[in-house]
């Protein structure tokens, strides 16, 4: 019950992200992370907010975001395509 509401509020904040609305998608994944600090696609969430602060040109909380997520997820293949330093997407 809990994981499909992660995975709706997740597909939810994915769309906005593809139709342009980047803080909105930000604004999705916060709230994830508010009602699902632990939650079982909290990977996924973390992966998307690298992507939407990057796609808001906001490139060093991207990168911090990035190392974050590598540090956490140290086996994910999603960390190979995340920006390595504040320089990154510039």
């Amino acid at each position: 019950q809990d994981v499909e509401a992660e995975r709706l509020l997740l597909e939810t904040a994915r769309v906005a992200l593809r139709r342009g609305d980047r803080e909105g998608a930000l604004r999705l994944l916060q709230e994830h992370k508010n009602r699902f600090p632990q939650g079982q696609l909290r990977e996924e969430r973390d992966g998307l907010a690298v992507s939407a602060l990057t796609l808001l040109g906001r490139t060093d909380e991207a990168a911090k975001a990035a190392a974050r997520f590598r540090k956490d997820y140290p086996m994910s293949l999603q960390g190979a395509a995340m920006p390595e330093t504040a320089d990154a997407g510039r």
